[in-house]
């Protein structure tokens, strides 16, 4: 427990462990973020609420080995990249980091190299805003990644790979009383086969990418047969999809649930298949 972390011998720990705040001393406060940022880039940097350089120093140390990688996906005022040097260089640590920041492309204020990246150059050097101070030392690369460059494939491959994911997380069968009995396939392995049971059944998943109708057809059902005997499968087909106008024997269906599709931007009512069924209806 986080709380136990930072006991001071002499106290001992707690009798009864609850749920409990560090006091700012131990983690700090969004004022004194502000103020650290400020003292490094100087003022006029418009962030009013940066997380506290404790704060973030006290988490890397509870989760990240010495030798780890920290990942931040929202990298704002750059606090991880700080906290990860200030420690290396006060314990000897080698942690990396990797941060992303998108900045705001509206306002054409890509504070990405202009603040992110200008922090983390100053804390290395020790040329901050507010004067010298101690260099931390390290380096790192600032790579920009270009939207027109983005692959649609590869994207749409990711957000396939996190519905099996989620379905593999949320599947379970009632005989068997446990989550965990399937065995996922090989990653692009297959078309639609991406997982199998003890009973040597194969599932699969009928989705491409968020702008093709998800539909369990004949042509589908024939090419998963298909799939199922390359791969020296049991004649019982588990299948999702997001609706099943043709089903044939051994074909047991899932509708893709629609928490899981909007997990991955797809917005399960403007898909058009469907709303063309409705219609009809």
């Amino acid at each position: 427990m986080p709380v136990t972390y930072w006991a001071e011998e002499e106290t001992g720990y707690p009798v009864e462990l609850d749920a409990a705040s560090w006091g700012y001393k131990e983690s700090g406060r969004t004022s004194d973020g502000v103020s650290e940022l400020t003292s490094v880039v100087g003022v006029g940097h418009g962030f009013t609420t940066v997380k506290p350089l404790k704060l973030f120093t006290k988490l890397i140390q509870l989760w990240c080995p010495e030798g780890g990688l920290v990942l931040d996906p929202f990298a704002g005022s750059g606090t991880t990249g700080h906290a990860v040097l200030q420690l290396n260089h006060e314990t000897g640590a080698t942690r990396r980091f990797i941060m992303i920041e998108q900045g705001n492309s509206e306002k054409k204020d890509h504070y990405a190299k202009t603040l992110t990246a200008d922090r983390i150059r100053r804390v290395i050097t020790g040329d901050w805003a507010s004067g010298k101070q101690p260099a931390l030392g390290g380096g790192f690369r600032f790579i920009q990644l270009k939207r027109e460059k983005i692959d649609a494939d590869a994207v749409n491959a990711l957000a396939r790979e996190e519905m099996i994911d989620l379905l593999l997380n949320s599947y379970w069968d009632k005989a068997e009383k446990a989550r965990s009995y399937l065995h996922r396939c090989a990653v692009g392995a297959h078309k639609y086969l991406f997982a199998t049971n003890p009973k040597n059944e194969g599932f699969f998943l009928i989705w491409e990418n968020s702008e093709t109708s998800s539909v369990l057809n004949r042509d589908a059902l024939k090419a998963i047969v298909a799939e199922a005997a390359s791969a020296t499968l049991a004649e019982r087909y588990h299948v999702y999809a997001s609706i099943a106008p043709y089903t044939g024997a051994g074909v047991e269906f899932y509708k893709i649930p629609d928490r899981v599709l909007e997990h991955i931007g797809f917005n399960a009512r403007a898909d058009a298949y469907s709303n063309t069924v409705d219609e009809d209806a």
